[in-house]
């Protein structure tokens, strides 16, 4: 039996809701994964008339890796939400039901891919897990929430 954890609203920088499964959490990262895709189209565009050809190379990858740590970072620590996670109406908190901080972010993002090895269970975690949390989820101190109907992100 799965025990609902629900956050308690305390005041109006809290937010409250249920653990959010799987299925909407890849959801929303198909959405958040297509607008980096446009950002890099972006990015790599704009370095063409600069380079004169097509830029690849080390130089490349950690720009375009260094956008991806910033949308996310930047995303979670403002509002809790990516694009996508605001289209499913889910939200990233900590404990205390705030927008996680800069260092919860950084943990989360770095761990999402250990969360991913081993053939996903750090995300199959969720299913087993007294509070419903994936690995990165856990070493971050976050939850993963769907937003109530009668609160908006």
């Amino acid at each position: 039996m799965l025990i609902r954890l629900e956050l308690q609203h305390m005041n109006k920088n809290q937010t409250y809701g249920t653990p959010t499964g799987i299925p909407r959490r890849l959801a929303a990262s198909i959405y958040d994964s297509l607008l980096l895709l446009s950002l890099w189209i972006v990015t790599l565009l704009i370095w063409i008339p600069i380079k004169g050809e097509a830029t690849y190379g080390l130089f490349v990858q950690l720009v375009l890796l260094l956008e991806v740590i910033a949308f996310y970072v930047y995303c979670w620590v403002q509002t809790g939400q990516t694009l996508g996670m605001r289209a499913w109406k889910i939200k990233i908190v900590n404990i205390e039901g705030q927008n996680p901080t800069l260092n919860q972010s950084v943990v989360r993002l770095i761990a999402i891919p250990f969360s991913l090895s081993i053939f996903g269970l750090g995300f199959l975690w969720f299913y087993f897990s007294a509070t419903q949390q994936t690995w990165h989820d856990r070493v971050s101190h976050t939850l993963t929430v769907k937003l109530s109907e009668d609160k908006e992100g």
